[in-house]
């Protein structure tokens, strides 16, 4: 992943993305690259006094105008907890 490609993330993130809490825009001070990966960048977005979010941007082509966030809920985590606690393989959780 190019430098050039980094920039277009990081004003689509600002330009498109709100903190799933208060609504605000992130700002380039709180979008941070945690990894990348080929095509892949994984994004920590903080928003100030709210539980940081994470976000993965794949890259193939060209960029996308939008990025959609969807809030993970409660009762997600508690569903991916019990199905990980359910099985003994990695690969099972996917099958």
């Amino acid at each position: 992943m190019n430098p050039s490609e980094i920039q277009k993330i990081f004003q689509t993130v600002v330009k498109s993305v709100r903190c799933p809490h208060c609504g605000k825009r992130y700002s380039y001070e709180n979008v941070h690259i945690v990894s990348t990966a080929d095509s892949i960048c994984f994004l920590q977005l903080e928003c100030s006094g709210h539980v940081p979010m994470l976000a993965t941007v794949s890259i193939s082509g060209s960029l996308p105008q939008e990025v959609s966030v969807t809030p993970i809920s409660t009762d997600d985590v508690i569903n991916s907890y019990k199905k990980i606690n359910k099985t003994n393989s990695i690969k099972k959780l996917f099958e």
